[in-house]
């Protein structure tokens, strides 16, 4: 899973699950350049 793939670099020891979300949401959106 993405998680698995993905080193832990939650700041404030957010919970693992809001990282992801994190992830996903920044992958999906577009990046601004």
């Amino acid at each position: 899973t993405l998680a698995e793939q993905t080193p832990m670099t939650a700041p404030r020891g957010a919970p693992l699950h809001e990282e992801v979300e994190r992830l996903h949401r920044a992958l999906l959106k577009p990046r601004r350049g």
